[in-house]
């Protein structure tokens, strides 16, 4: 999915507050067809994003799964429960050492109010056909998708410093 460097995410602390009822439609296993194949989802799986993805604040309801596809093993599905059409690759990636800085990681954890332990960290990918059949993958190094795994809620959140690309090559 294509990302608009020129958007910004403006996280409210009542945004982040709203109730959101996962449970209420996740009583029983949620089968949807997407892009990426035919996902089941359960109630473990599903995360509220209170203010949705950038350019999608109107969608909070979305559930983690692997990719159906034979290596992609160490990629994640992020897919809206209410939109089979919207979904997208991510990467999740460690804490420390890795392409964002933990500084940057660990103030984001801080801006929304999620415990260092409970973050869990997520890069929003384009795969793009390349030249004789070659495929490009890049990652949203500014705005990637903070989890608060004990809460099962995520946020998009948009750094602000660190001059992070949002189409960091990968291949």
């Amino acid at each position: 999915t294509e990302r608009k460097p020129s958007m910004s995410l403006a996280i409210s602390h009542d945004a982040m507050d709203a109730p959101l009822t996962l449970e209420a439609a996740m009583d029983e296993a949620i089968t949807l067809a997407t892009r990426f194949g035919a996902l089941t989802f359960t109630a473990e799986q599903a995360i509220a994003m209170p203010s949705g993805m950038v350019g999608f604040p109107e969608q909070k309801r979305f559930g983690l799964a692997t990719p159906p596809v034979e290596g992609y093993e160490s990629f994640a599905v992020l897919q809206c429960l209410d939109d089979a059409d919207l979904g997208f690759i991510t990467l999740p990636i460690a804490k420390e050492g890795g392409l964002i800085a933990e500084k940057d990681l660990r103030g984001a954890c801080a801006a929304l109010g999620v415990a260092w332990d409970d973050a869990a960290i997520l890069l929003v990918c384009t795969i793009r056909p390349g030249a004789n059949g070659a495929a490009s993958l890049s990652v949203n190094l500014q705005a990637p998708v903070i989890i608060d795994a004990a809460a099962r809620k995520a946020w998009q959140h948009v750094l602000t410093g660190g001059g992070y690309s949002v189409r960091h090559a990968l291949i």
